[in-house]
């Protein structure tokens, strides 16, 4: 199965967070609808594969469902390519958001912060 199909075996809901690294800082615009990735963390240790010179850290604001990845489910963990993975906690959430705030970059800690509705 693929991310997009474990992501709509339902077995989660909150809120969480999602890390990116990009090389040129992004345009946004509150009230923008944007769908910025199908991995997230909820707090536990995760984080997206790539390189940049900037930190664009989305959060989202409400509760909305996922799929918790069950790291001890072997077909599961092949399929998404995260054999050994016991320390992350990934949550995948497929669906569009509102961008309701949008913080500028920040030097001093490296990122820019986004926050998302749906």
């Amino acid at each position: 199965m693929t991310r997009e199909e474990y992501a709509k075996q339902i077995n989660w809901n909150g809120t969480a967070s999602r890390i990116i690294e990009v090389n040129e800082l992004p345009v946004y615009l509150v009230g923008e609808k944007i769908k910025p990735g199908l991995c997230w963390t909820d707090g536990g240790e995760f984080k997206i594969e790539t390189n940049g010179e900037y930190q664009i850290l989305f959060i989202i604001k409400d509760d909305v469902d996922g799929h918790a990845v069950d790291y001890d489910d072997e077909d599961e963990c092949e399929d998404l390519g995260c054999e050994d993975c016991y320390y992350e906690k990934e949550i995948l959430i497929d669906q569009e958001f509102i961008i309701s705030k949008i913080y500028d970059y920040d030097e001093e800690t490296g990122n820019m912060e986004i926050h998302l509705i749906k």
